[in-house]
């Protein structure tokens, strides 16, 4: 009877929980869908740089960047936009005679053909500035850039003001917490874009910023999709959930009860919609591995679902491949890959695949670039780039983005797309591979 009684209050107060639970996301829900309104009614959704595709490129961000800091850029307003850069994104000590004279580059060259995406030299330093969307790290790239520097740390920009890679600071010290975990460098400064939100910000309060429409236009536009690479919510969006949320404890504790489940949803959603694009490989012929540890990549932050579909065979162990991976962002990718007796892939350096074959690696390096005319190359990756949905919007599983969120009731759709693109990709590849090697 005790047990009875104590399953039909656990019933009660689940179905109050679910009520409450579901109150909250409605509140939230309506909340959200004003201030989409809010976007699209105030021509926020018009920038000019998600229209021309490049609010993810590097090179084309840093040319901007590049022309805001410049001293005699464009802009014709000198250090206005210098000045707050140093004193609240790199906190350096400047004198007037630095200011003075200052010069500000874009891919400055330095040895071993290396190029630094932004530098600031002055009579008393050479300041190194690394800028990373989604691009890797090059073996000893950091290591290289210090070299450069004088009187000044490396400033290492990414989207969330994370650590190179190791393989890039091989011979700088690392600063290790009392686990022996590796929590920086000595010679490298982490900056993320949200620092670089804030001085976009300030710059945007200045009158003659303010007069000029063109620069100011820009400058908010640019701070809007630097914003967006944050996956961070806007600020007064962010203060009208958080004031529904404390509003009364009955929302407080339904916010915690979804805060709890949040991460195995969507983890789910991300094994639904590798499992399909996986199944969908395979039943068009490929061979696929797959390495993926769903359930630890929103705890452990350092296992990336991976996709490995075998494309052209090498030798009795290598392959060139296409791989599809969510690292953060869904990307995918051309490599030379092998397998070791643990069955373990392992992406071979590029130098490496080319000296053992040659002609072979010039034929499929040539035929993939060909197919495909833009994308990074990396120490051991042909080709490099993102993958987007049918309005060009990022797949962030970090931050859930609106392509992750749709996955939820449409990943069928997206599988298939994305599918289909990488499938008519492989077979205009392989075309031209076996065309060349032929020759």
């Amino acid at each position: 009877m005790i047990s009875e009684i104590n399953d039909y209050n656990n019933s009660i107060n689940s179905e109050y929980n679910d009520i409450y639970i579901k109150g909250l996301l409605d509140e939230i829900t309506d909340i959200r869908m004003k201030n989409e309104e809010y976007i699209k009614e105030s021509g926020s959704d018009f920038n000019i740089f998600y229209i021309l595709n490049v609010s993810y490129k590097e090179v084309y961000i840093c040319r901007v960047l590049h022309e805001l800091l410049n001293p005699v850029g464009s802009h014709h307003l000198g250090l206005i936009f210098l000045e707050p850069f140093i004193n609240n994104v790199l906190k350096m000590d400047f004198t007037d005679i630095d200011f003075q004279t200052a010069k500000v580059y874009k891919e400055l060259p330095i040895l071993d053909n290396r190029r630094i995406d932004l530098s600031i030299e002055t009579t008393n330093f050479k300041i190194p500035i690394e800028v990373k969307i989604y691009a890797g790290d090059q073996n000893d790239q950091c290591y290289d850039y210090y070299q450069y520097a004088k009187n000044s740390k490396i400033f290492y920009l990414t989207c969330h003001g994370t650590l190179p890679a190791h393989s890039s600071t091989a011979g700088l010290k690392p600063i290790k917490d009392e686990n022996g975990t590796i929590t920086g460098y000595k010679e490298i400064s982490l900056i993320s874009w949200k620092d670089l939100v804030d001085w976009l910000s300030i710059c945007l309060e200045y009158p003659e910023v303010i007069n000029i429409s063109t620069i100011y236009v820009t400058i908010k536009q640019l701070r809007d999709i630097l914003f967006s690479l944050t996956g961070e919510l806007r600020e007064g969006l962010k203060m009208d959930i958080t004031n529904t949320i404390i509003s009364t404890p009955d929302n407080m504790k339904s916010a915690i009860g979804v805060s709890n489940a949040l991460h195995e949803a969507q983890t789910i959603v991300m094994r639904n919609f590798f499992t399909e694009l996986k199944q969908l490989f395979e039943n068009n012929g490929y061979i696929v591995h797959e390495y993926a540890n769903y359930d630890d990549y929103y705890i452990i932050r350092n296992e990336y679902p991976l996709l490995i579909v075998e494309l052209q065979k090498i030798n009795k162990n290598l392959f060139v491949s296409l791989y599809i991976e969510i690292n953060d962002t869904l990307q995918y990718g051309f490599s030379f890959v092998s397998w070791n007796k643990n069955h373990e892939p392992e992406f071979k350096n590029n130098k490496t695949i080319f000296k053992k074959y040659p002609y072979e690696y010039e034929a499929i390096a040539d035929s993939i670039k060909r197919v495909i005319t833009e994308g990074e190359e990396t120490e051991e990756t042909i080709l490099l780039n993102n993958l987007f949905d049918d309005s060009n919007k990022e797949y962030d599983f970090r931050y859930f983005s609106d392509p992750c969120v749709d996955l939820t009731t449409n990943y069928l759709k997206h599988a298939n797309n994305i599918f289909n693109l990488l499938h008519g990709y492989n077979q205009k590849i392989l075309r031209k591979m076996k065309s060349k090697i032929k020759q």
